[in-house]
């Protein structure tokens, strides 16, 4: 249906005198006007119609109804995992199993379909139904395949609309595959069980230890990149033969930066004595007495001898030996956890829990339909059996039914309920069909991700659901335009049971590493392995210029064709590749020039992956289509092994999300960047590792105690927002280990930038980048407007940082508004709404 003709239809339409609250009215008036160009009726409405009225214990019935979720069910029993496990996977399915809605966060590669595979095996042995829906056919029929590589595709019945109903009961399979087992005896089966169950109760400790495992393996990886960077800084710095080390109670052979130390204090506590040093020493005098002296010999086994360096030198020493102790913490622990792995059979009980619950599984089959080795035929129905009688026999027999969302009221008789739906690619599911799909059972699982791309509205389709969503009186989560399913759920449900999948097996560390900072807080457990060879972020920045046509840049097209393919994909290579753009002319044109490779737009790309991913950006500036955050990130995540991002070499793509790419990349693989600033070492000063409280609470000024926990406290909450997540806090960062280029200060300037004592109150900083995004002052007013010399330091340091370009805040503390205030100029340095 064209705009105009929705636009003339609900033109003549009257508007109700009383505005209607029934989202289901709203729905129904809407799914009309889902009409494609040339069609006599709308398909959607037809549905709607089957629904009417809304069933009861359907969870469409709780959701119109703005009833409260109920309170969970205890399962009749632990759930067993015939397709593998990790220790998100076993919370989601337990969830999803006791709960009327439950939501399952899949990132990607983050095992979902392997988790929706669990669920389906769980529900069956409870004797319950499963309808398995998404909005598109590549989603359930990639479920399809992977229960017919277990040999389970017997228990699968593909519907969906007519013509694919039409190919299953045409084509039904005559006999049940043949398992070549036997049922389980009573006391055998009952021995097998409690054996799973002994296994998942051990294996639910060792699940998180490996979580943890992986998690260090990140931490150390970015501790050496940042130590890396920490020399860079360091050797600009002093002559280390020029310097005392400390000795900790121990002779030291020291060459440079190699030193071997025994005795060494753990990392936290030469954390400790930084943040000490600083509080007593470098904001007093700057004199470390000889009580002092005694004190660090007694608390951090520091020798007299040491502090007969500067006091910039000993907070060098005493960062480069943090950096040293970090590491090997961290490798310590690695190896411990590893150890014990192995000790208690992790792998083999891994392996055997699952290998028992297939068992199980299998074995429930062969009792239910009576399989064995024999083969045995079994029972064919026709199209009819789908609104007859007959429906129950046909569920019995085929448990697993798979449609689209907008189909799956045509797969099954009026007024009747599967036990589970599980609404796969949430994200991308319309309020309508989404509606279908909730109507269609008892107990839904919900299944997506809101930082992937979300479903498209038609301009049609949104001038008719803006029309008519004015003409109701409802709550933002139920407008057709603005909400996904998935979006609208959490929205109008933000406690119901939610489950986010964290365990990542796709991608090479560097570039999901990315997509974890940048998008979902850090919370992805990266469990594949890299190296630092691999040279996983490859940038190609195309000359500074105007080379985009439109929507397609022949100067990225020539550099993919003449330099990309020939260096990075070896002829002959088994590996995968694949080229995406944001741009559909773009792949067109690319797609004429290259043979071999899948070509597409990162749109069409959702859901897939390959070896190497090659990513041509196209927009010379900055945009809000190729810059989006949702885009972007299906974009990286498709790259298993390598990432080659095509990019213009213009200023403007630089400062945008396409640009961090480029300064992750050059960050992590450690290139030599013209810049002004350091980037920020955060395991030294950022906040989180360190509770800033317990050194404000000794300083002696008691203004600053409390206002500068106060506004940590307005830091914190502002950084919670969902546009923020990827940022971070560091706290008393040397005004030295951020200016970088010292050619820009006066000689007055430069002498205050070398004193150690001259720091910054807050920086908050890009977790992705590292790059300093704004630095915060909190003025105390006593201390600042009634200090002259207060007040010409804080003229130096604005100064510097915005010589450097490094924004400034100031915040004082008898200012108000402050929460809005951070907001408002973040959003604007962010470019972010």
């Amino acid at each position: 249906m064209s705009q105009k003709t929705i636009r003339d239809s609900l033109q003549g339409s009257k508007p109700n005198q009383r505005k209607s609250k029934n989202p289901f009215r709203y729905y129904f008036e809407l799914s009309a006007c889902a009409k494609k160009e040339g069609d006599s009726y709308s398909f959607l409405e037809s549905q709607f119609k089957k629904i009417m009225p809304v069933i009861k214990d359907s969870v469409l019935q709780t959701y119109l109804n703005e009833l409260d979720l109920p309170a969970s069910s205890v399962p009749d029993q632990k759930p067993l995992f015939p397709f593998g496990c990790n220790a998100s996977q076993t919370k989601a399915v337990a969830k999803a199993m006791s709960e009327k809605l439950s939501v399952i966060q899949g990132p990607p590669g983050t095992g979902k379909t392997q988790t929706i595979l669990n669920i389906i095996a769980n529900a069956i042995m409870e004797g319950k139904t499963v309808a398995v829906v998404s909005n598109n056919n590549a989603a359930t029929e990639n479920v399809a395949e992977k229960l017919t590589t277990y040999g389970l595709g017997f228990l699968v019945a593909s519907l969906g609309n007519k013509g694919k109903r039409e190919a299953f009961f045409a084509s039904q399979p005559l006999y049940y595959p043949d398992f070549k087992i036997s049922a389980l005896a009573p006391k055998e089966h009952k021995r097998m069980k409690n054996w799973a169950h002994l296994l998942g109760d051990r294996l639910e400790q060792y699940l998180e230890m490996q979580n943890e495992r992986a998690k260090l393996k990140q931490e150390l990886a970015e501790a050496k990149i940042q130590r890396t960077h920490f020399k860079e800084f360091a050797q600009n710095q002093f002559r280390p033969e020029d310097i005392t080390y400390p000795t900790f109670l121990c002779r030291p052979y020291i060459k440079g930066f190699n030193i071997v130390l025994t005795g060494l204090p753990a990392s936290d506590s030469l954390k400790k004595f930084l943040k000490n040093f600083r509080r007593v020493v470098l904001d007093g005098d700057g004199k470390t007495t000889f009580s002092l002296k005694l004190r660090y010999l007694i608390e951090f086994k520091l020798f007299y001898t040491f502090f007969n360096n500067s006091n910039e030198s000993i907070v060098l020493i005493i960062e480069h030996l943090f950096y040293k102790k970090k590491i090997e913490e961290l490798e310590a622990r690695i190896a411990i956890i590893s150890k014990l792995l192995f000790n208690v059979n992790f792998t083999a009980d891994l392996d055997d829990f699952t290998a028992t619950s297939m068992k199980l599984f299998k074995g429930f089959l062969v009792d239910k339909y009576g399989i064995s080795k024999a083969t045995k035929s079994r029972r064919t129905f026709t199209m009819d059996t789908l609104w007859k009688n007959t429906f129950k026999n046909f569920q019995n027999e085929y448990p697993i039914i798979l449609s689209t969302t907008h189909a799956i009221r045509s797969c099954m008789p009026p007024g009747k309920l599967f036990d589970y739906v599980i609404i796969d690619e949430a994200s991308q599911v319309d309020m309508l069909s989404g509606c279908l799909a909730l109507s269609s059972a008892k107990q839904a699982i919900v299944v997506g991700d809101l930082k992937q791309l979300p479903n498209i509205v038609s301009k049609e389709m949104k001038t008719a659901s803006d029309f008519i969503f004015m003409r109701h009186n409802l709550p933002a989560y139920n407008d057709y335009t603005k909400q996904s399913l998935l979006s609208s759920l959490v929205t109008k449900y933000p406690h119901c049971p939610k489950t986010l999948l964290k365990e990542h097996y796709r991608c090479h560390p560097l570039i999901i590493g990315y997509c974890n900072h940048k998008f979902y807080n850090n919370e992805l457990v990266i469990m594949t392995e890299g190296d630092e060879t691999d040279n996983a972020l490859v940038v190609y920045k195309t000359p500074v210029g105007n080379h985009q046509r439109g929507t397609f840049n022949q100067r990225e097209i020539d550099i993919i064709i003449n330099e990309v393919i020939p260096k990075h994909v070896p002829t002959g290579t088994d590996m995968t590749v694949g080229v995406v753009s944001p741009y559909r002319k773009q792949t067109d044109k690319l797609a004429q020039r290259i043979n071999g490779y899948q070509v597409d737009t990162v749109h069409k790309f959702q859901g897939r992956e390959r070896d190497i991913i090659i990513l041509s950006t196209v927009a010379n500036q900055k945009n809000a289509f190729v810059d989006n955050a949702n885009l972007i990130n299906v974009a990286v995540s498709r790259a298993v092994k390598k990432l080659i991002l095509v990019v213009s070499g213009n200023q403007a793509m630089l400062n945008s999300k396409i640009g961090d790419i480029v300064k992750y990349a050059q960050y992590n693989n450690c290139e030599i960047v013209e810049s002004s600033v350091y980037s920020v070492f955060d395991l030294l000063y950022g906040i989180n590792a360190y509770d800033r409280r317990k050194y404000i609470r000794q300083c002696n000024n008691k203004e600053s105690e409390d206002s500068e926990t106060l506004y940590r406290t307005v830091i914190e909450k502002v950084l919670k927002l969902p546009q923020f997540c990827d940022l971070g806090i560091a706290s008393q960062i040397p005004l030295n280990r951020l200016v970088k280029d010292l050619t820009l200060l006066t000689q007055e300037e430069l002498v205050f930038v070398k004193n150690v004592q001259t720091s910054t109150d807050f920086m908050i900083f890009s977790r992705v980048t590292k790059e300093p995004v704004l630095v915060i002052e909190v003025d105390g007013y006593s201390f600042h407007e009634a200090n002259p010399e207060q007040l010409v330091r804080d003229e130096k340091k604005n100064s510097v940082l915005s010589k450097c370009k490094i924004p400034l805040l100031r915040s004082s503390t008898v200012g108000s508004q402050e929460e809005k205030v951070l907001t408002e100029r973040l959003a604007t340095i962010l470019d972010r709404g």
